[in-house]
């Protein structure tokens, strides 16, 4: 007798299956009959997990998503919120084969979400709950006193998510010429500057101090 956990493990071998065909093809090419393919299952097992072509893409987007979370990880702030920042965001970029495969995925999914109203609500979802979890560390910098008292943790975190997608959409459309290294390099110098530390504060309000006569 199939369980629930046989029924979510068939479900999830068609949405891979789907993502296959998305990142080696484009959205264009996914069909029930190409995934059933892809799968090697019959079109009619394919239909009876997802009744139609945009069900199938809806879950499926969700799917990438949750994956894409989940390689970020949850981590820890023991070595300082700027470093958990780092890994954090990082884990969002096509540095090796998965996250390629899946950063791939993810774009296609994103220039169908401009036009399909239940794409753009998984996008809006998961982006907004990202931007609150950035935030909410950036906070955390800010009451530990790691960063400045005056950060903006929303700005801050609105300004490393938008490098963070210009760094994707870099790495995939010119591989040859902009790689992870250099993509890492330009997230660390952001991090170096932005969110301001709070010895950068004490710096120029030193700095600032007039200096006495004589001294």
């Amino acid at each position: 007798m199939a369980t629930n956990s046989d029924y979510e493990g068939r479900r999830r071998s068609l949405l891979e299956a789907l993502m296959a065909i998305a990142c080696e093809r484009g959205l264009d090419e996914v069909s029930v009959r190409e995934v059933a393919s892809e799968a090697g299952v019959s079109p009619a097992k394919v239909q009876y997990y997802f009744r139609t072509k945009d069900e199938m893409l809806v879950a499926a987007f969700s799917h990438v998503e949750a994956i894409l979370t989940g390689r970020a990880g949850h981590g820890s702030t023991a070595r300082g919120v700027a470093h958990y920042l780092r890994e954090h965001l990082a884990a969002w970029l096509p540095t090796d084969a998965e996250g390629t495969a899946l950063a791939r995925v993810w774009i296609a999914f994103l220039a169908r979400a401009v036009v399909v109203d239940e794409l753009a609500a998984i996008e809006v979802r998961h982006r907004n709950g990202l931007h609150h979890d950035v935030a909410a560390l950036i906070d955390h910098g800010v009451e530990t006193g790691e960063f400045a008292p005056d950060v903006d943790s929303r700005l801050e975190a609105t300004l490393l998510l938008a490098l963070v997608d210009g760094l994707v959409v870099r790495m995939l459309s010119d591989p040859g010429g902009f790689d992870a290294q250099q993509a890492l390099h330009a997230l660390d110098a952001h991090l170096d500057v932005r969110p301001r530390r709070r010895r950068h504060q004490q710096q120029q309000e030193h700095e600032r101090k007039p200096v006495k006569a004589g001294v």
